[in-house]
């Protein structure tokens, strides 16, 4: 069969973003599918022989819509009847909608829970969160309708969302990034007394959480945190860095998996203590997951979705209690033996089960069907 084209289309993320990139648009070219992804950047690019076509517009505040959007879907015009799009965002769904409208193939791809989402950004103004919630509530459930496929990310999204074009990828690790055994570089009971963290740095994700153990454990004995992303809003990483625990943090910023692969597997305990509230309450925190292919222990917070998949790979707790928080890391780091076997459960669960090349096959049988399809 000769696969069509496929073009990725997103005006809030890079072009390189892990999920759009390394995981759907890798699968897919491997597949045999001729890849696009177009994405706000500076310059167009290639990349293992997929496509980086570059939108210029701006990916941040209020000219995203005005200017962005309408530029994204200029350049979809472009390309053939027979492309499918792969549509990212949830502002792209009137995109999406007018894509369809022109005989093309389209699916929408929806990487939060966007009613519960909207509600908690705070730059959209407080008034209108409601209306937008219910707004996208009912062009989500239009699109499980109108559209040739919906991927969601979660079970209780596939709920909302059920439809005989609605699947379930789960964003999990790819076992090619974590093909080296953990414990080669450094064996664990060897590695300092270093927790791990990275990803976005806000309130919500649990940052304050996060130092106040970490100031609690170095009243015991030096315990070092290594942590990696970016703060939100900035003005959080300032108060971060007034914390008493700060001079006992390892401050990395942004960088590449490689980078942040070295130091997972140089530390002794994983973090993720999101609070459960919001998108949060109801997620899979990818980080988890990261944590088990990377054979590290973890404290997370204790959120239905994860309870059944970690068992015995770490220990979920309430993120609001500090001081279980840091009797639980303690406890791994004083039972290096125990805290070991956790890791290598995780580990053998993320080879069996819980990674993206066995996830991805979900995405190839839908892309079979949709590329099966008559072009209108």
């Amino acid at each position: 069969m000769n696969r069509p084209p496929v073009v990725h289309l997103s005006t809030v993320h890079r072009p390189t973003d892990v999920r759009i990139f390394e995981k759907e648009a890798r699968t897919l070219a491997q597949a045999g599918y001729p890849v696009t992804v177009i994405a706000p950047a500076t310059e167009d690019t290639e990349q293992e022989g997929i496509m980086l076509r570059a939108l210029r517009g701006p990916h941040r505040g209020p000219a995203r819509f005005t200017q962005t959007n309408p530029e994204a879907f200029r350049v979809a015009l472009t390309y053939p009847k027979e492309t499918i799009f792969h549509v990212h965002d949830p502002e792209l769904l009137f995109t999406a909608f007018a894509l369809k409208r022109r005989g093309y193939r389209v699916v929408y791809d929806v990487h939060e829970d966007t009613p519960v989402w909207i509600q908690y950004q705070t730059w959209i103004p407080a008034v209108l969160r409601p209306a937008l919630s219910r707004l996208f509530a009912y062009l989500e459930r239009r699109a499980t309708r109108l559209l040739d496929g919906v991927i969601v990310v979660t079970p209780p999204m596939y709920q909302r969302l059920q439809g005989p074009r609605t699947i379930l990828l789960r964003n999990l690790p790819r076992k090619a990034r974590f093909e080296q055994e953990p414990w080669r570089e450094m064996p664990y009971r060897s590695r300092p007394f270093q927790l791990f963290y990275a990803g976005g740095l806000t309130e919500l994700r649990g940052i304050r959480e996060m130092l106040d153990a970490l100031a609690r454990l170095n009243a015991w004995r030096p315990v070092t945190l290594v942590l990696a992303g970016a703060f939100y809003p900035s003005e959080l990483e300032a108060w971060a860095r007034q914390h008493p625990a700060w001079r006992h943090v390892r401050f990395l910023g942004w960088q590449p998996p490689d980078v942040l692969r070295s130091h997972l597997t140089r530390s002794r305990v994983g973090l993720a203590l999101l609070h459960p509230v919001g998108p949060y309450r109801r997620a899979y925190p990818t980080k988890v997951f990261e944590y088990m292919a990377a054979g590290l222990p973890f404290v997370a917070s204790d959120l239905p979705l994860l309870r059944p998949l970690v068992e015995g790979a770490g220990h979920l707790v309430d993120p609001y209690d500090p001081q279980a928080v840091v009797t639980v890391v303690r406890y791994l780091l004083e039972h290096s033996e125990e805290a070991e076997a956790m890791g290598r459960t995780g580990r053998s669960r993320f080879l069996d089960e819980l990674n993206w090349e066995r996830e991805s096959r979900h995405l190839l049988e839908l892309y079979d069907r949709i590329a099966q399809r008559p072009v209108a």
